[in-house]
């Protein structure tokens, strides 16, 4: 965290892309005996000297609130929720502006199903009443027997 808040830090921007990585990893993953330290961290980086460790304070505090906070998620909140779980703000920012995300409901209208572009290596289910969603990955045979 030190390091990513020095923006005179060589290594300021990588170290900084590892925590939003880490971060998205822990909640998207529901490794929920590292939401303290994770919280500890975000009130750390939340008075930090560099804009871009506020901002990650504020990520983490978006990210927790996905898993604390049931409530019904619309269209709108279901894109914002799969740009922080399946990628990373600075990543979101990118795809956004190129397109690609899909977020479509599923055939019984219960979830929202998010990917980005053609991937289907990484996706999203979100419950539309409840807001409780899961995560996964297709391993190289599912990906196989989908070519």
């Amino acid at each position: 965290m030190a390091a990513a808040d020095q923006e005179d830090c060589p290594k300021s921007t990588y170290c900084a892309n590892v925590l939003e990585e880490y971060a998205c990893d822990i909640v998207a993953w529901d490794q929920d005996a590292a939401y303290a330290p994770l919280r500890a961290a975000a009130a750390y980086a939340a008075i930090g000297v560099g804009e871009r460790t506020r901002d990650w304070a504020e990520y983490v505090a978006r990210l927790l609130s996905y898993r604390e906070e049931p409530r019904p998620v619309n269209r709108a909140r279901a894109e914002q929720m799969a740009t922080d779980l399946l990628t990373t703000p600075r990543l979101g920012e990118l795809l956004r502006t190129t397109g690609g995300l899909s977020v479509r409901l599923t055939p019984k209208a219960q979830h929202w199903e998010c990917r980005w572009g053609d991937s289907v290596s990484k996706y999203l289910y979100i419950n539309r009443r409840t807001g409780r969603f899961r995560t996964g990955r297709l391993s190289d045979v599912d990906l196989a027997a989908l070519v």
